[in-house]
């Protein structure tokens, strides 16, 4: 093999490495979140933990409801929180696994739906959805 051949081969090794391969900052985030899913669901004293309310196909349509919202250009902020508020906290994490993760636009790696929220939301709005994500156990 040529050596010129074994530079070209060594370089896109490489460059699909960087484009394709996870870096620990995405890696340390979905351990996080694989862990916080396994905790409990927040309830109040004396009452049964929440449980989910929606269907597969529900929890895929408010998904889709939740990125239609973030995709189009400018953010629907409304349509974010209006299709969330009234959902329990094991509906809202039926919802975030329903999301799954996504390519944010085209030059970006896929993000999960919190990726998506920091991504689109500003300081303030940003505050409002973690505090309306609280109610599933869910800091982000």
């Amino acid at each position: 093999m040529k050596p010129e051949n074994i530079i070209l081969a060594l370089i896109a090794g490489f460059a699909a490495y960087k484009l394709f391969a996870k870096s620990p900052d995405e890696i340390a985030h979905e351990a996080a979140v694989k862990d916080l899913f396994k905790k409990p669901l927040p309830k109040a004293p004396g009452k049964p933990a929440p449980v989910a309310t929606l269907s597969k196909a529900e929890a895929k349509a408010i998904a889709e409801r939740q990125y239609i919202a973030m995709w189009r250009p400018g953010t629907d902020e409304t349509e974010l929180y209006a299709s969330l508020n009234a959902l329990n906290g094991a509906d809202l994490r039926e919802v975030y696994a329903a999301f799954g993760r996504r390519n944010y636009y085209n030059f970006r790696r896929p993000l999960d739906l919190f990726g998506w929220y920091v991504e689109e939301l500003n300081p303030a709005e940003l505050d409002r959805m973690r505090i309306l994500w609280f109610k599933a156990g869910v800091t982000f």
